[in-house]
């Protein structure tokens, strides 16, 4: 057989085989050793533009970094920037945060996107996000794909991560154009504390 493969990432992968028949008939099998092959990535171009988080009003976070109380919310926007010339058709990205210290209450498409999402998340700290345009988005512009609330559980840090698998067309052949991934650093403070004061 033929197998054509595509780089996405810089980074290696082993390539293996299980050989499960080989012969003539279950009497006649010939032994075979499959031997694997390590396929280096390199070369591939991530940025300058980038995916990012911003406030409720898509402000970006100085510094990358905000700020919620155990017991408190917050809402955060992922905004993502297609550069000029390229088109955004389709994504795939994984969120990655603390579930120890945050929990996210809701993930939702922001109302502006134009993006047909999938949102999974198959464990806490890990949301899983595919998107699907078919007449894509063209650049250069900066667009809102996702409203995300947050809620402060213990105090302490975490961060909020995010892993890019794909970002480009869906054409053949695909042309993805990968953006830096920027985290944000969330501190969790104390419990908002009550007001016990008699009146």
């Amino acid at each position: 057989i033929d197998v054509t493969i595509k780089g996405l990432k810089d980074g290696s992968s082993d390539f293996t085989m299980v050989a499960n028949n080989f012969g003539a008939g279950s009497t006649q099998q010939i032994a075979l050793t499959p031997v694997p092959v390590t396929v280096n990535v390199s070369g591939i171009t991530v940025g300058p533009h980038q995916i990012f988080f911003a406030d409720e009003t898509n402000t970006r976070f100085t510094n990358e970094t905000t700020t919620v109380n155990a017991g408190e919310s917050k809402v955060l926007h992922l905004r993502a920037e297609i550069p000029d010339t390229k088109l955004l058709k389709a994504f795939h990205f994984m969120l990655n945060y603390d579930a120890s210290k945050i929990e996210v209450l809701n993930v939702a498409r922001s109302a502006d996107s134009r993006f047909e999402t999938t949102i999974n998340e198959p464990t806490p700290g890990t949301i899983s996000v595919n998107g699907f345009e078919a007449t894509g988005e063209p650049g250069e512009v900066t667009v809102t794909l996702l409203d995300i609330t947050i809620k402060g559980v213990a105090e302490g840090d975490s961060v909020f991560g995010i892993t890019v698998n794909n970002f480009g067309t869906d054409d053949t052949p695909v042309e993805e154009f990968i953006p830096e991934a920027v985290p944000l650093n969330i501190t969790v403070g104390q419990t908002t504390p009550l007001d016990n004061k008699a009146y």
